[in-house]
């Protein structure tokens, strides 16, 4: 197996749409993610007594975190497909990283109706 990028273009415009879908669903789970932490800490520590400025900080600490692991998949996940673009492990990671970032606000959605 080559590690050679595909140079046929349908191949290549397809993972680069593919990856921006998963760059679009990044933000979104970094927003999510962001959200959830705020209901958990709402639903968990202000029963225990906890500050509301703590937990305001607690949450942007999060957002900042979640942010920077956030940019940080965009670019390795973009260099990563970029080398192996169109090889069966680049589809694979292709369906791994949908099947997360679908997960992640699915859960968020329901936590949030209960």
């Amino acid at each position: 197996m080559s590690a050679t990028p595909s140079r046929h273009p349908v191949v290549s415009v397809a993972v680069f749409l593919l990856w921006l879908v998963t760059v679009a669903l990044t933000l979104w789970n970094v927003y999510a993610l962001w959200q959830l932490s705020i209901l958990l800490y709402a639903r968990l520590a202000l029963n225990a007594g906890a500050d509301l400025r703590a937990g305001a900080v607690f949450g942007n600490a999060l957002l900042i975190v979640f942010a920077l692991a956030g940019i940080a998949f965009i670019i390795l996940s973009g260099e990563y497909h970029r080398h192996y673009a169109g090889q069966p492990r680049s589809w694979r990671t292709f369906a791994v990283t949908l099947v997360v970032q679908i997960a992640i606000p699915s859960l968020y959605a329901l936590l949030e109706a209960l």
